[in-house]
């Protein structure tokens, strides 16, 4: 047997990959994304609650809510998860499935793999409603209020602490 010596490094690095996997809660901040000729300017967060379960399918003016969710996994869809829908990735899946098969929505929502994508399906749907990170808001889309709060004043009901995706949920 050895001295041992080259042997010590092995659990440090270890231990030092594993410590380092673990990356820090993330703070985000969603916005409510819609077509600029939407007459919608806010929405309390009770209706928006409502259209993003598609309790609620028409805006006002008749025109069917087309909704476009973020991917699984994505920390805005974490965010959403918790704030809006109360529910895990899976149980959320079960939820849509339900909902179509018992006739109550045509079809699940769409998902936009990113925000350039949701701000593209949201320009081309007059209906449209998408959550992306406040950050991140693709041009030519208007920004809803929510209770009457932008995404950057202080307490903006759609903004909390995720945990950093580790894989697809």
């Amino acid at each position: 047997m050895g001295t041992g010596r080259g042997q010590t490094w092995l659990p440090a690095l270890a231990l030092g990959l594993l410590g380092s996997a673990a990356a820090p809660p993330e703070k985000v901040v969603l916005a409510v994304i819609v077509h600029p000729k939407n007459p919608a300017a806010s929405l309390s967060f009770r209706d928006l609650r409502a259209a993003l379960k598609l309790e609620r399918q028409f805006w006002e003016g008749g025109r069917r809510i087309a909704l476009y969710l973020p991917p699984s996994g994505a920390p805005e869809r974490k965010l959403l998860l918790e704030k809006i829908y109360k529910m895990s990735n899976a149980e959320l899946q079960k939820f849509w499935v339900n909902k179509v098969f018992s006739g109550e929505i045509p079809s699940s929502p769409s998902v936009a793999r990113t925000p350039e994508a949701a701000g593209d399906l949201v320009r081309q749907n007059e209906g449209g409603i998408a959550i992306v990170p406040a950050a991140k808001v693709p041009r030519g889309v208007k920004v809803l209020q929510v209770d009457g709060k932008s995404p950057v004043d202080k307490d903006y009901p759609l903004a909390g602490v995720v945990e950093p995706a580790v894989g697809v949920e």
